[in-house]
């Protein structure tokens, strides 16, 4: 079930605590659960599993984002957690996410995208055919940066 995106609360600039509620107060980000075709670790991006038998069964099963094999360059977002094969997993599909497996060096405002490199993404290139899966809002260290995710579906 798609999460509100409507905010939840607006702070007063006199109130104690602005920002010190979360990064999942108001910030309008959609989490949808889904089934893990593989072991995933949270932060990596993720993608739709097309390999499935079942219209059904490629809506809600997801696996690391891999571009260089087709059955794995549908993405929809990253993961918001942990999650062994066949367990249920959260992934944001759109908006803040901290952590993220993005390649050391992404700069602030650079958009990414998948890799070749399972789960992980890397700075958009101008001659890439794929469509960004969101933006760099921290620079990216030891393969991990806060991003904003773009919806996909």
């Amino acid at each position: 079930m798609a999460t509100n995106t409507l905010i939840q609360k607006l702070f007063g600039k006199d109130e104690t605590g602005v920002g010190e509620d979360g990064v999942t107060q108001s910030n309008r980000r959609e989490v949808e659960q889904f089934i893990a075709s593989e072991g995933i670790t949270d932060g990596d991006l993720v993608c739709l599993d097309i390999s499935k038998s079942t219209a059904g069964e490629r809506m809600y099963h997801v696996k690391k984002l891999k571009t260089d094999a087709g059955v794995t360059a549908v993405a929809i977002g990253v993961a918001d957690q942990d999650a062994d094969a066949d367990a249920r997993i959260n992934v944001v599909i759109k908006g803040y996410k901290s952590g993220a497996n993005i390649a050391t060096g992404a700069a602030i405002g650079e958009r990414f995208v998948g890799t070749s490199t399972a789960g992980r993404g890397d700075v958009l290139v101008n001659s890439s055919t794929l469509p960004a899966l969101g933006y760099v809002v921290t620079t990216a260290s030891a393969n991990a940066a806060d991003v904003i995710i773009i919806k996909q579906f």
